[in-house]
């Protein structure tokens, strides 16, 4: 299945566009050649237009093998999420190219909670409250390690609590 390129400009008035064309799979062998030849197409592309290039995407579907088709859980409900609320952590992208993003928050979902996880309330973590245990300290640094912002700066946990229906 191919990947996708996404490429982001603005114009004068500040209003967006993109470019968006499929792309060679990514896999760990090719992603250096492929993110080397997204930019040669950037670099085109800015060739022959006026406006100002804002960021690129790289979207690719990973399949794995997993354990088979459902859970096997009984509780294991798509509707029972964690809500991760992170910050953009990084003020400066390269030296002395501050960051639009830094500070903005954001926030993903990670579907099928297992709730008895839960302390006092739906809330387990808060910024500033004691780092909790495992398997949180985990999961923290991991989104911290690993999760971007949209800006591309360094993602800062804020809060995780359990959110859905019916809980």
């Amino acid at each position: 299945m191919p990947a996708r390129a996404n490429l982001s400009m603005a114009d004068w008035a500040g209003e967006i566009s993109s470019v968006s064309v499929n792309i060679e799979p990514v896999t760990s062998a090719t992603i250096v050649n492929v993110l080397a030849e997204v930019a040669a197409l950037k670099d085109a592309i800015e060739d022959v237009t006026r406006g100002v290039f804002l960021g690129q995407e790289v979207t690719t579907q990973l399949r794995f093998n997993g354990t088979g088709t459902r859970s096997n859980q009984e509780e294991a409900d798509r509707e029972t999420k964690w809500l991760v609320t992170y910050q953009d952590a990084t003020a400066e992208l390269s030296a002395g190219v501050p960051n639009p993003g830094y500070f903005k928050v954001f926030s993903f979902e990670i579907p099928t909670a297992n709730t008895s996880l839960r302390f006092d309330g739906d809330t387990v973590y808060t910024k500033g409250g004691a780092l909790p245990a495992a398997p949180w300290d985990a999961l923290i640094a991991a989104i911290e390690d690993v999760v971007k912002s949209p800006y591309g700066g360094d993602a800062e946990v804020l809060e995780i609590r359990s959110v859905g229906r019916n809980l």
